[in-house]
C-alpha cells in the first residue's frame, strides 16, 4: 500500500474539510484495495479498461449513483495529482465519464404549514421591529426572487422603493436588477422606519441573538460583504458575541490569522489583491471595500464621455487597458478546465477582441453596468477563439462524446465492455456508420511518435526521388 503514497495525497488536499479529505482517502483505498486483489499492485499499472471495471464492480454491488461519481471525483482527484508530481505519466481516468444521479427535489410546504408561516398572529412577547424585518426578507426573497446570498449582502443603498427595483450582488460577483413587488416595499418601508431606532448605539454592545441585524450568510463568503440592510453602523464586538464561526474566524487576532489560499480557478494576483485592514476593537469599521476587479480610475466617467460622444480612440484604447482585468478574470475562469497544451495568452488575445466589441457597442441608457455587459461578451470571443485552434470539427467532437457516453453507460449496465452491434444498437445507427464514425474519431488521436515506434509500429520508409 506505501507504492500508492495515499497519506501523501491526503496532506496536500488542504483546501477540503476534514469530512471531505477522509471520505476521498477512503475512496482511494477501496481502489487500491480493489485493484490488489486483481494483482495490481502499483498506480502506475492502472489502465483506463481498469477504473471502468472498477466503476462496473460498484454498480453490480448496487451502489447508488452519487456515491459511485464522488469515488470516481476521489479517483480521479487521486491520479492528477500523480501526474502533477510525476509519479505516473499518464492518467487512466481521463475521458471515463459516470452518469450523474438525478436531482433531489426540495420538500415543498403543504397548504397547513404555508398558512401557519404567512397567516399566524404575531407572538405576544416577540418584538415589532422582528416581525417588521421578517415580513422585509420574506416579501424580499418570495415576491423578488432573490437568492439567500443575495439578500445577506443586499445594501440599503441598492435598494430603491420608490422604482420598486434593487441591484443585488448574486453567483459569481454579478450584479442583477430585480424588480420589488408592492408587498415588498410595504415591507420594507415599514422595516425602514423603525430599523435606525432598534440599533444599539455606536460603540454600545448587545447580544447578536436579540439585534435587529439578520442572521448574514455573506460571511462564509468575504467580510467585506456585509450586508447592510439591517445593520449599517455595526459596532466594534468581542468575538465571543459573533453567533456564527465564519465571523468569529474573520476577528481573529492577527497572530493566530493563517495565510489566505489563493483562488485556484484563474487566479491571478492583480485580480485578487489582499490589502492590509485597519481593526478597531474586533470588526473592521468603515465602507465595505469594493468587490469589482477592475481598480478606480478618477477619469473614468470622463474617458467614457469622449468615446460615447465623439468616439476619441484615445478614450477607447484607456478604457481598453482601464478593463483588461475582465479579460484575465474570464480567461481564467474558461482556462481552468482546459487541458495544459491551451496556451492562456490565446484566451486573453481572444478576449480582447470581445472587450473591444462591448466598449463598442455599449448604451449606457439601457441602464446596465458595463462590466455586466462585457462579460458575456469576452467570453463568447474567448470560446470563438478555442473553437478556431480546434483542428478537429465539432461534429466528430461531439461523436466522439457520444461514444464515449455510450459505452460507459453499456459497461455500467452489463459489467463488461460492449460489443459493437451493442454499441450501435445504442446510438441508434448501423454497423457500418459506427465503424465509420470510429473511423473519423480515432484520425483526430495524436501520440508520441516514440511511443507508437516503442510498440512495434515501425514507420515505412518512403520511397522516392532522392532516397
Amino acid at each position: 500500500m506505501d507504492r500508492w503514497r495515499i497519506d501523501d495525497f491526503a496532506h496536500v488536499l488542504t483546501s477540503l474539510s476534514d469530512n471531505t479529505v477522509a471520505a476521498y482517502t477512503s475512496d482511494v483505498r477501496s481502489f487500491a484495495d480493489w485493484c490488489a486483489r486483481s494483482e495490481i499492485l502499483e498506480p502506475g499499472a492502472v489502465k483506463r479498461a481498469t477504473v471502468r471495471r472498477y466503476l462496473a464492480h460498484l454498480t453490480t454491488r448496487q451502489f447508488a449513483r452519487r456515491s459511485i461519481a464522488r469515488k470516481t471525483a476521489a479517483i480521479r482527484r487521486y491520479y492528477r495529482w500523480l501526474v502533477s508530481t510525476g509519479i505516473v505519466e499518464v492518467d487512466p481516468t481521463s475521458g471515463v465519464s459516470v452518469p450523474a444521479g438525478g436531482g433531489r427535489l426540495p420538500r415543498v410546504l403543504d397548504q397547513r404549514e404555508l398558512s401557519g408561516l404567512l397567516d399566524s398572529p404575531p407572538d405576544e412577547n416577540e418584538p415589532d421591529w422582528r416581525r417588521r424585518r421578517d415580513d422585509a426578507v420574506l416579501e424580499l426573497l418570495y415576491g423578488s426572487g432573490l437568492r439567500v446570498g443575495e439578500l445577506c449582502g443586499l445594501q440599503v443603498s441598492s435598494v430603491s422603493v420608490d422604482t420598486g427595483a434593487a441591484h443585488v450582488w448574486g453567483k459569481g460577483s454579478k450584479e442583477r436588477r430585480v424588480p420589488i413587488s408592492e408587498p415588498a416595499a410595504v415591507a420594507v418601508r415599514r422595516w425602514l422606519a423603525i430599523r435606525h431606532d432598534v440599533l444599539p448605539p455606536r460603540g454600545g454592545r448587545r447580544d447578536v441573538r436579540q439585534r435587529a441585524g439578520p442572521a448574514t450568510d455573506a460571511t462564509r463568503r468575504s467580510p467585506d460583504r456585509r450586508s447592510s440592510f439591517a445593520e449599517p453602523n455595526s459596532s466594534a464586538r468581542a468575538a465571543s458575541y459573533l453567533r456564527h464561526t465564519p465571523a468569529r474566524w474573520w476577528c481573529r487576532p492577527e497572530s493566530r490569522a493563517r495565510v489566505a489560499r489563493p483562488h485556484r480557478c484563474g487566479y491571478h494576483a492583480a485580480l485578487y489583491p489582499r490589502q492590509p485592514r485597519a481593526f478597531v476593537g474586533c470588526l473592521p469599521r468603515g465602507p465595505p471595500q469594493s468587490m469589482s476587479i477592475v481598480p478606480e480610475d478618477a477619469d473614468l466617467q470622463m474617458q467614457w464621455t469622449r468615446w460615447l460622444n465623439r468616439r476619441n480612440m484615445a478614450a477607447r484604447d484607456h478604457l481598453i487597458v482601464h478593463y483588461s482585468p475582465l479579460v484575465k478574470f474570464v480567461a481564467g475562469r474558461v482556462g481552468a478546465g482546459l487541458p495544459s497544451s491551451v496556451d492562456p495568452g490565446d484566451l486573453v488575445s481572444s478576449g480582447v477582441f470581445g472587450l473591444i466589441d462591448a466598449i463598442e457597442r455599449f448604451d449606457p441608457e439601457r441602464g446596465v453596468k458595463f462590466e455586466t455587459f462585457a462579460v458575456p461578451r469576452i467570453r463568447g470571443a474567448v470560446y470563438d477563439g478555442l473553437r478556431k485552434l480546434d483542428w478537429v470539427p465539432r461534429s466528430i467532437r461531439s461523436r466522439a462524446r457520444s461514444v464515449e457516453k455510450a459505452i460507459s453507460e453499456i459497461e455500467h449496465k452489463e459489467g463488461r465492455a460492449p460489443t459493437d452491434e451493442e454499441l450501435a444498437a445504442h446510438l441508434h445507427i448501423s454497423t457500418d456508420e459506427l465503424t465509420r464514425w470510429l473511423a473519423a474519431i480515432a484520425s483526430t488521436t495524436v501520440g508520441p511518435l516514440d511511443r507508437a515506434i516503442a510498440a512495434g509500429a515501425e514507420p515505412a520508409a518512403l520511397d522516392g526521388p532522392g532516397s
